[in-house]
């Protein structure tokens, strides 16, 4: 492999030299670190302004994350730094597309909703989808709604296998997908979290 290559005898004497002298470019560097400050003119303001939007408008609605005033900060600091590699006194609207480029490579591919195949940045903060993020809420709501009508009854007490099945037979009416274990587990320990039952083995006493 190449990073055995790189220890070996063999891979020592075929080692392609540098294109740029080690010490030059630390020189380089380091220069254009202390006197290299590029300002970003008009046409990169407005190319930053475009780009930042069209993040933004590639979620699904509002409620979808795609991109934060952090995201903005982090392009201009990377076009600044994209025109500083090459000693330039101006950010262009070059840099800026490269600077969109570099974060969509790094970040946004993580933060893709493998559901939408859209940008939604709360998959990369939570690990969970917008589409995701709503069918974990659809399921609660009707968890709270059976124990509900449990607790209304008079008999608050049930087994988690009999909620599961009135919960998936009132998807099935509505023609939706039935709750998987996982998912049906998940708003279980939400709604014990948060008062709503209260679990005792294989049985739930809603409250």
């Amino acid at each position: 492999t190449h990073l055995v290559s790189m220890y070996s005898v063999a891979g020592v004497a075929t080692r392609a030299a540098p294109a740029i002298d080690a010490e030059l470019f630390r020189r380089y560097i380091s220069f254009a670190r202390r006197w290299v400050f590029p300002q970003i003119g008009d046409a990169a303001a407005e190319a930053l302004v475009k780009g930042y939007t069209d993040l933004r408008n590639q979620g699904t609605n509002r409620e979808t994350i795609t991109a934060t005033p952090r995201v903005l900060e982090t392009l201009i600091r990377i076009s600044e730094s994209v025109a500083k590699m090459e000693l330039r006194e101006e950010v262009t609207e070059a840099d800026v597309a490269e600077a969109i480029r570099l974060l969509k490579a790094a970040t946004y591919a993580a933060a893709i909703d493998p559901e939408t195949g859209l940008i939604d940045m709360e998959q990369l903060i939570v690990g969970m989808g917008h589409s995701r993020r709503k069918r974990a809420k659809e399921i609660e709501s009707m968890l709270q709604e059976i124990l509900a009508e449990r607790l209304s009854s008079g008999d608050a007490f049930t087994t988690i296998d009999g909620v599961k099945q009135v919960m998936n037979e009132r998807f099935g009416e509505r023609k939706e997908q039935l709750a998987t274990d996982a998912e049906f587990m998940s708003a279980l320990r939400t709604c014990e979290q948060q008062g709503i039952c209260r679990r005792q083995g294989k049985t739930i006493e809603a409250r």
